[in-house]
Protein backbone atom coordinates (compact mmCIF):
# COMPACT_ATOMS: atom_id res chain seq x y z
CA UNK A 1 0.00 0.00 0.00
CA UNK A 2 2.91 2.35 0.83
CA UNK A 3 4.57 1.81 -2.05
CA UNK A 4 1.59 2.06 -4.39
CA UNK A 5 0.83 5.52 -2.74
CA UNK A 6 4.61 6.57 -3.29
CA UNK A 7 3.86 5.65 -6.98
CA UNK A 8 0.88 7.86 -7.62
CA UNK A 9 2.74 10.80 -5.58
CA UNK A 10 5.92 10.21 -7.94
CA UNK A 11 3.40 10.47 -11.11
CA UNK A 12 1.68 13.27 -9.86
CA UNK A 13 5.13 15.27 -9.57
CA UNK A 14 5.96 14.03 -12.99
CA UNK A 15 2.71 15.20 -14.09
CA UNK A 16 3.04 18.71 -12.03
CA UNK A 17 6.48 19.11 -14.17
CA UNK A 18 5.06 18.43 -17.39
CA UNK A 19 2.09 20.82 -16.72
CA UNK A 20 -0.73 18.33 -17.64
CA UNK A 21 -3.19 19.88 -16.08
CA UNK A 22 -5.63 16.93 -17.33
CA UNK A 23 -3.80 14.15 -15.98
CA UNK A 24 -3.72 15.62 -12.90
CA UNK A 25 -7.54 16.33 -13.06
CA UNK A 26 -7.78 12.48 -13.42
CA UNK A 27 -5.71 12.03 -10.36
CA UNK A 28 -8.26 14.04 -8.84
CA UNK A 29 -10.95 11.28 -9.13
CA UNK A 30 -8.79 9.07 -7.18
CA UNK A 31 -10.43 7.28 -3.91
CA UNK A 32 -7.40 7.99 -1.67
CA UNK A 33 -7.94 11.77 -0.43
CA UNK A 34 -4.21 12.33 0.45
CA UNK A 35 -4.03 11.26 -3.23
CA UNK A 36 -6.63 13.80 -4.24
CA UNK A 37 -4.48 16.71 -1.96
CA UNK A 38 -1.42 16.04 -3.68
CA UNK A 39 -3.23 16.63 -7.03
CA UNK A 40 -4.56 19.88 -5.49
CA UNK A 41 -1.19 20.94 -4.85
CA UNK A 42 0.35 20.58 -7.94
CA UNK A 43 -2.50 21.93 -9.95
CA UNK A 44 -2.18 25.34 -7.07
CA UNK A 45 1.27 25.92 -9.14
CA UNK A 46 0.02 25.52 -12.41
CA UNK A 47 -0.44 28.81 -14.40
CA UNK A 48 -3.32 27.73 -16.40
CA UNK A 49 -6.93 28.79 -16.11
CA UNK A 50 -7.85 24.88 -16.54
CA UNK A 51 -6.08 24.24 -13.02
CA UNK A 52 -8.14 26.94 -11.39
CA UNK A 53 -11.31 25.59 -12.96
CA UNK A 54 -10.27 21.79 -11.64
CA UNK A 55 -9.54 23.34 -8.13
CA UNK A 56 -12.78 24.95 -8.04
CA UNK A 57 -14.32 22.19 -8.89
CA UNK A 58 -12.83 20.14 -6.12
CA UNK A 59 -14.03 22.52 -3.88
CA UNK A 60 -17.70 22.72 -4.63
CA UNK A 61 -18.09 18.81 -5.63
CA UNK A 62 -15.11 16.61 -3.19
CA UNK A 63 -16.46 13.98 -1.23
CA UNK A 64 -14.39 15.12 1.65
CA UNK A 65 -14.30 18.31 3.63
CA UNK A 66 -10.90 17.94 4.14
CA UNK A 67 -10.45 18.36 0.22
CA UNK A 68 -12.53 20.91 0.07
CA UNK A 69 -11.12 22.94 2.69
CA UNK A 70 -7.60 22.08 1.03
CA UNK A 71 -8.98 23.74 -2.39
CA UNK A 72 -10.90 26.78 -0.64
CA UNK A 73 -7.41 27.71 0.66
CA UNK A 74 -5.88 27.26 -2.66
CA UNK A 75 -8.68 29.71 -4.16
CA UNK A 76 -8.88 32.20 -1.10
CA UNK A 77 -4.68 32.66 -1.37
CA UNK A 78 -5.62 33.42 -5.35
CA UNK A 79 -8.85 36.48 -4.12
CA UNK A 80 -11.90 34.08 -4.34
CA UNK A 81 -13.80 35.86 -1.71
CA UNK A 82 -16.43 32.58 -1.34
CA UNK A 83 -13.47 30.28 -1.18
CA UNK A 84 -12.40 32.78 2.09
CA UNK A 85 -15.72 32.38 3.56
CA UNK A 86 -15.63 29.04 3.06
CA UNK A 87 -13.00 28.55 5.20
CA UNK A 88 -14.21 30.69 8.01
CA UNK A 89 -17.16 28.15 7.74
CA UNK A 90 -14.94 25.60 8.22
CA UNK A 91 -13.58 26.71 11.58
CA UNK A 92 -16.95 25.40 13.27
CA UNK A 93 -16.78 22.14 11.24
CA UNK A 94 -16.75 19.04 13.54
CA UNK A 95 -13.97 17.70 12.21
CA UNK A 96 -10.74 19.05 14.46
CA UNK A 97 -8.27 18.51 11.05
CA UNK A 98 -10.64 20.12 8.97
CA UNK A 99 -10.89 23.15 11.23
CA UNK A 100 -7.00 23.25 11.87
CA UNK A 101 -6.14 23.41 7.88
CA UNK A 102 -8.85 25.90 7.38
CA UNK A 103 -7.60 28.30 10.76
CA UNK A 104 -4.24 27.72 8.85
CA UNK A 105 -4.72 28.87 5.53
CA UNK A 106 -6.70 31.69 7.12
CA UNK A 107 -3.97 32.47 9.04
CA UNK A 108 -0.97 32.77 6.57
CA UNK A 109 -2.78 34.78 4.51
CA UNK A 110 -2.89 37.47 7.50
CA UNK A 111 -6.72 37.09 8.53
CA UNK A 112 -7.33 37.75 11.96
CA UNK A 113 -10.05 35.07 11.92
CA UNK A 114 -7.52 32.34 11.84
CA UNK A 115 -4.85 33.39 14.19
CA UNK A 116 -7.65 34.17 16.57
CA UNK A 117 -9.20 30.20 15.62
CA UNK A 118 -5.76 29.21 16.51
CA UNK A 119 -4.97 30.78 19.78
CA UNK A 120 -8.50 29.63 21.03
CA UNK A 121 -6.99 26.03 20.05
CA UNK A 122 -4.28 26.61 22.56
CA UNK A 123 -6.75 25.99 25.02
CA UNK A 124 -7.79 22.39 23.80
CA UNK A 125 -7.68 19.29 25.70
CA UNK A 126 -5.55 17.43 22.80
CA UNK A 127 -2.07 18.30 23.43
CA UNK A 128 -0.81 17.75 19.47
CA UNK A 129 -3.70 20.11 18.59
CA UNK A 130 -2.27 22.63 20.94
CA UNK A 131 1.35 22.22 19.52
CA UNK A 132 0.07 22.91 16.06
CA UNK A 133 -1.47 25.79 17.23
CA UNK A 134 1.55 27.26 18.65
CA UNK A 135 3.65 26.23 16.00
CA UNK A 136 1.49 27.86 13.61
CA UNK A 137 1.13 31.14 15.39
CA UNK A 138 4.74 31.08 15.75
CA UNK A 139 4.94 30.87 11.74
CA UNK A 140 2.48 33.53 11.25
CA UNK A 141 4.22 36.14 13.84
CA UNK A 142 1.33 35.92 16.39
CA UNK A 143 3.15 37.35 19.23
CA UNK A 144 0.21 34.17 21.39
CA UNK A 145 2.59 31.66 19.72
CA UNK A 146 5.47 32.62 21.39
CA UNK A 147 3.80 33.63 24.36
CA UNK A 148 1.90 29.86 24.20
CA UNK A 149 5.40 28.70 23.54
CA UNK A 150 7.00 29.74 26.44
CA UNK A 151 4.50 28.62 28.54
CA UNK A 152 5.00 25.43 27.68
CA UNK A 153 8.63 25.10 27.74
CA UNK A 154 8.11 26.07 31.80
CA UNK A 155 5.35 23.49 32.03
CA UNK A 156 7.37 20.73 30.35
CA UNK A 157 9.99 21.75 33.33
CA UNK A 158 7.74 21.88 35.82
CA UNK A 159 6.24 18.38 35.15
CA UNK A 160 9.73 16.75 34.67
CA UNK A 161 10.85 17.89 38.15
CA UNK A 162 7.55 16.64 39.77
CA UNK A 163 8.19 13.77 38.38
CA UNK A 164 11.52 13.31 39.64
CA UNK A 165 10.73 14.27 43.08
CA UNK A 166 7.57 11.96 42.99
CA UNK A 167 10.11 8.91 42.16
CA UNK A 168 12.46 9.84 45.11
CA UNK A 169 9.53 10.17 47.28
CA UNK A 170 8.44 6.44 45.57
CA UNK A 171 12.12 5.69 46.19
CA UNK A 172 12.31 6.36 49.59
CA UNK A 173 8.74 4.86 50.56
CA UNK A 174 9.83 1.70 49.29
CA UNK A 175 13.44 1.69 50.94
CA UNK A 176 11.62 2.04 54.59
CA UNK A 177 8.96 -0.73 53.81
CA UNK A 178 11.22 -3.31 52.59
CA UNK A 179 13.82 -2.08 55.60
CA UNK A 180 10.31 -2.66 58.11
CA UNK A 181 9.85 -5.64 56.22
CA UNK A 182 13.72 -6.93 56.90
CA UNK A 183 13.72 -5.70 61.11
CA UNK A 184 10.32 -7.15 61.66
CA UNK A 185 11.10 -10.39 60.38
CA UNK A 186 14.45 -10.86 62.41
CA UNK A 187 12.58 -9.22 65.38
CA UNK A 188 9.76 -11.90 64.50
CA UNK A 189 12.41 -14.72 64.48
CA UNK A 190 14.76 -13.85 67.04
CA UNK A 191 11.60 -13.49 69.69
CA UNK A 192 10.07 -16.90 68.36
CA UNK A 193 13.33 -18.47 68.92
CA UNK A 194 13.21 -17.66 72.45
CA UNK A 195 10.07 -17.88 74.26
CA UNK A 196 7.61 -18.86 70.77
CA UNK A 197 5.78 -15.40 71.51
CA UNK A 198 5.31 -12.35 68.99
CA UNK A 199 7.74 -9.64 70.22
CA UNK A 200 6.13 -6.72 71.36
CA UNK A 201 8.22 -4.30 69.39
CA UNK A 202 6.08 -1.98 67.03
CA UNK A 203 8.11 0.21 65.76
CA UNK A 204 8.97 -2.08 62.52
CA UNK A 205 5.29 -2.19 61.68
CA UNK A 206 4.64 1.77 61.98
CA UNK A 207 7.61 2.55 59.77
CA UNK A 208 6.13 0.17 57.52
CA UNK A 209 2.90 2.30 57.30
CA UNK A 210 5.04 5.10 56.77
CA UNK A 211 7.04 4.06 53.98
CA UNK A 212 3.73 2.86 52.56
CA UNK A 213 1.94 6.41 52.92
CA UNK A 214 5.25 8.30 51.31
CA UNK A 215 5.13 5.91 48.25
CA UNK A 216 1.37 6.66 47.40
CA UNK A 217 2.17 10.03 47.83
CA UNK A 218 5.59 9.69 45.61
CA UNK A 219 3.09 8.20 42.77
CA UNK A 220 -0.03 10.44 42.72
CA UNK A 221 2.60 13.25 43.01
CA UNK A 222 4.05 12.08 39.88
CA UNK A 223 1.45 11.08 38.01
CA UNK A 224 -0.44 14.52 38.08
Amino acid sequence: MARSSEHHESEIEVLRQKGDVDGLSIQLQSPAFALRLEALSALATLDDPRATAAITDTYTDDRAHLVRVGAAAILAKRGDAAATQALVDALTDSEPDVRMRAAAALARQGDERGTDALAHTLKSDDFDERNEAIALLVEVGDPRGAKAQEEARVHTQDEVKREHRGRIMMGVGLALFLGSLLVWAITYFRGASTDGSLPSNYLPAGVLIIGVVVFVMGFFRGSK
